[in-house]
């Protein structure tokens, strides 16, 4: 006798939320709200959708992501997202100054970070779409060239997978050191 236990329907559940994801995104940047509506996932919210993402179980880059997501500005703009690779856009305030984040949900890709400085209401989602195009360019294989760029505000951090936790205290130090060097 066999039993299909809840384990096994979370899983199915996963993979066909992030088939959904990958099919709704492919060439555009896509709110989490959106991808909710997409799913026809009425009775859910934000929240469920990054409890189901963030698990520490699937994705590489969970400890990254979950203290991501605990700063991300929802008051600016809405948790966002890609595919190729699945990753996520999250908008961080310090002090007066705004950083786009972009960061991979299980590749081995390293956090990208610009710093638009003080934005004016006005101007910001003109801003912010600037680097919503930054971020479609680079997926098309195009980050080696425009690292070497050198661009004024931005950041890498490369990720070490050979440290615990796939390097997260490193990266949390070298994430936090931007704004340091950026105030």
């Amino acid at each position: 006798m066999s039993f299909i236990d809840e384990s096994i329907l979370n899983k199915i559940d996963d993979k066909w939320i992030e088939i959904e994801i990958d099919k709704s995104s492919s060439n555009r940047i896509t709110s989490v709200d959106k991808i909710i509506e997409i799913l026809n996932c009425t009775d859910k919210d934000q929240k469920w959708l990054l409890n189901k993402l963030f698990a520490s179980d699937k994705t590489r880059h969970y400890q990254h992501l979950s203290y991501l997501s605990l700063r991300h500005e929802i008051n600016y703009f809405q948790l966002s997202f890609v595919s190729k690779p699945f990753s996520f856009i999250f908008l961080i305030k310090e002090l007066d100054s705004l950083f786009v984040v972009w960061e991979t949900y299980s590749t081995k890709e390293a956090t990208y970070i610009w710093n638009m400085g003080v934005i004016d209401e006005e101007v910001f989602q003109n801003e912010l779409t600037k680097y919503f195009e930054i971020i479609l360019y680079l997926r098309n294989n195009n980050k080696l060239k425009y690292k070497k760029h050198n661009s004024p505000g931005f950041y890498c951090i490369e990720h070490n997978y050979q440290l615990p936790e796939n390097g997260f205290e490193k990266w949390k130090t070298e994430f936090q050191s931007i704004f340091s060097k950026s105030i």
